[in-house]
């Protein structure tokens, strides 16, 4: 994955420790959140109407491609290993 096949995607990026990741928040930033994390293969549009749902009911949104997914960095032969796992801390601002 690199800037060329992002470029023209919905959502933002963050570049963490081990790659850069796709994410896309949505709903009012001070709102209780609600996070979709995807499987093991799918990526993070696989949320879509639940995504857009719970932002139009008030609530902040937020999803994440994992890396080797979507328009995430792919990292390995087998990148299995979640963001949360990894020590990483990140933050958005946008809707």
């Amino acid at each position: 994955m690199d800037d060329a096949a992002r470029a023209g995607t919905d959502g933002e990026y963050i570049e963490l420790s081990d790659g850069i990741v796709h994410y896309e928040a949505s709903g009012p930033e001070e709102a209780p959140s609600a996070v979709f994390i995807h499987g093991a293969s799918i990526p993070s549009i696989v949320w879509d109407s639940n995504f857009s749902a719970i932002a139009d009911a008030g609530y902040r949104a937020v999803r994440y491609d994992r890396y080797g997914v979507g328009f995430s960095d792919r990292r390995g032969a087998f990148d299995t290993i979640p963001i949360c796992s990894t020590g990483n801390s990140w933050s958005w601002s946008g809707s």
